[in-house]
């Protein structure tokens, strides 16, 4: 990394570790709401979105240090690799995340989505984000990031657990029905399997 001390490089890793700590915890306390927050404002809020946005802007800005100290090696198979699956990956995340609504991904309560991405996962955000991830690890392979990006993933598997026990509590039948009916992850065969009925 370029021109940054060399514990400055965590921070993102730090940011992330609280984030995954504290998501641990409250999957082990069944009233704390951590994730998601009640509402987007607040302590609650706030205990979750300064610490994501050290680790995600931190990400980045050691992402372009690395650029800045070595050129990535665009001849390999790899930099390609991981170049297609981030831009995919992250673009997804996006697509799914605006069609979710920006507030209800960020805690608000929302309307439960069934359609779109949501017929095909449950989490479809979470999914096209750890295939960023990857890509991300793959063109920037330094420490600090990859230990960032993976306490970023460890986060978003946690996060799954919390927000489903919070659409248990805000949709009950309908998400169960929702549940029953959608793979967490990616569910080509469920889909298949509605569409054959």
């Amino acid at each position: 990394m370029a021109a940054l001390p060399g514990y400055l490089e965590w921070v993102p890793f730090a940011a992330g570790m609280w984030l995954l700590l504290r998501a641990v915890l409250a999957l082990a306390d069944k009233t704390a709401r951590f994730w998601p927050p009640e509402r987007r404002t607040g302590r609650a809020y706030g205990q979750f979105i300064w610490p994501f946005r050290v680790l995600f802007w931190g990400l980045l800005g050691l992402s372009a240090l690395s650029v800045s100290r070595a050129e990535p090696d665009v001849a390999t198979a790899g930099f390609w690799i991981g170049a297609i699956l981030f831009v995919a990956g992250f673009g997804t995340a996006v697509l799914a995340t605006l069609q979710l609504g920006w507030t209800t991904a960020f805690g608000e309560n929302g309307p439960l989505r069934r359609d779109g991405w949501f017929r095909f996962s449950r989490n479809p955000i979470y999914v096209a984000t750890w295939s960023g991830q990857i890509g991300w690890a793959l063109v920037f392979p330094a420490p600090p990031i990859l230990a960032a990006l993976a306490v970023w993933a460890g986060f978003y598997v946690v996060a799954i657990f919390l927000e489903e026990r919070d659409l248990l509590r805000s949709h009950r039948a309908e998400f169960e029905t929702y549940k029953a009916r959608t793979a967490r992850f990616l569910g080509i065969s469920h889909l298949i399997e509605q569409t054959e009925c």
